[in-house]
């Protein structure tokens, strides 16, 4: 939020040397980044009530944030119904006010109700060395590997927007219709977690090894469905857009690939996030995740776009190439059960006395 509200031009020139584009950037951050701070409150807890089996409460709030952010979208970037006409700004602005109340909603009524997140400060920061130090053993290689992931896709972000305006809206458009296809894996990995941590917290190793297996296989039998209906609507689906022939047909050849990896990239989400660090294997899904795509993709990227200045559609292929080295290395890993680490043991010297009370959460 700082970074954004201190440098803005800065961090837009990384991705752009148009002055228009560095503007409308700048106008959108200056509204966005106050939601940064708010998301990562409603993040933390919702994730907490997912962990321990309350997942209703963060689907109702979703709806209620994704319900308000559309609405003011309609209604400030075109200026509906008296509002001001702010474009993109206007984005951000209906994301600001999505945030808030998605914040200000959950935190609410996890305290009204009492639900296992809803702790005292001093609950909160009263934690024992050893606690802290076993915990950021677990959770450290997450973190870093999320910001060296998110890094890694804003440097396939700087290849293509230097490639050319016309390739880079055609590469954020098929990634749009890519998350609406992949989004529901998203949730079966998050879901997966819970099942496989929980099971592992309890001690029945063997279970969690079977509900692994079904669940990195099963995610990408359904994928493969993702990907037919994907090629057969492409038409239908970039209708919606208004493209130039060229842009349109780009756009069209780059969803054939990404139907084509759907399946294989669903298999690596599922293996990471949903098996690999809900059994606390997350130095591994550290150097499975950022192996793959700052060995392999980033330099791919650059060479292939920058420098040998190859079609898109290729440069896409050769960053997909990532998913290869992933599935083939995390099988063995998968197999090897060496993922399987009850992290609750390594945790459990947190005093209870500072934990909220959730003995009737059932």
């Amino acid at each position: 939020m700082l970074l954004v509200l201190i440098i803005p031009g800065e961090i837009m020139g990384i991705f752009s040397k148009d002055p228009s584009v560095i503007q409308e950037g700048i106008n959108y951050l200056r509204f966005v980044a106050f939601s940064y701070l708010f998301y990562a409150i409603a993040f933390a807890y919702s994730s907490i009530l997912r962990s321990t089996k309350e997942v209703l409460l963060p689907l109702k709030i979703n709806i209620l944030a994704i319900g308000i952010n559309t609405l003011f979208n309609y209604l400030l970037i075109y200026g509906t119904l008296g509002f001001p006409k702010m474009g993109p700004a206007g984005a951000a602005l209906a994301t600001t006010i999505a945030r808030i109340v998605e914040c200000v909603t959950i935190v609410g009524l996890i305290y009204r109700a009492g639900l296992a997140p809803a702790a005292s400060f001093k609950q909160m920061v009263n934690c024992n060395p050893h606690f802290i130090g076993n915990f950021f053993k677990t959770t450290a290689p997450v973190i870093i590997n999320e910001f060296l992931w998110s890094l890694g896709v804003t440097m396939y972000a700087i290849v293509y927007s230097r490639m050319d305006k016309g390739i880079y809206a055609a590469v954020n458009i098929a990634s749009t219709i890519e998350r609406m296809g992949v989004i529901l894996f998203f949730g079966m990995a998050q879901a997966c977690a819970i099942m496989i941590g929980n099971v592992i917290g309890s001690g029945d190793e063997e279970t969690a090894f079977k509900y692994a297996k079904r669940a990195v296989f099963t995610g990408p039998m359904l994928g493969t469905i993702i990907s037919f209906l994907l090629i057969a609507s492409r038409d239908l689906f970039l209708a919606f857009y208004r493209l130039s022939p060229d842009v349109f047909q780009l756009t069209k050849l780059i969803l054939l690939v990404i139907a084509c990896i759907i399946p294989i990239k669903i298999f690596n989400m599922i293996l990471i996030l949903g098996v690999f660090r809900s059994g606390g294997d997350t130095k591994f899904s550290l150097f499975l995740d950022t192996a793959g795509m700052w060995l392999i993709a980033v330099p791919l990227a650059f060479l292939a776009g920058l420098v040998w200045k190859l079609p898109a559609h290729v440069v896409y292929i050769l960053v997909a190439s990532e998913e290869l080295f992933k599935i083939v290395v995390g099988i063995m890993r998968l197999l090897s059960k060496k993922w399987i680490n009850n992290v609750t043991h390594q945790l459990q010297d947190f005093s209870p006395a500072l934990l909220p009370d959730v003995s009737n959460f059932e």
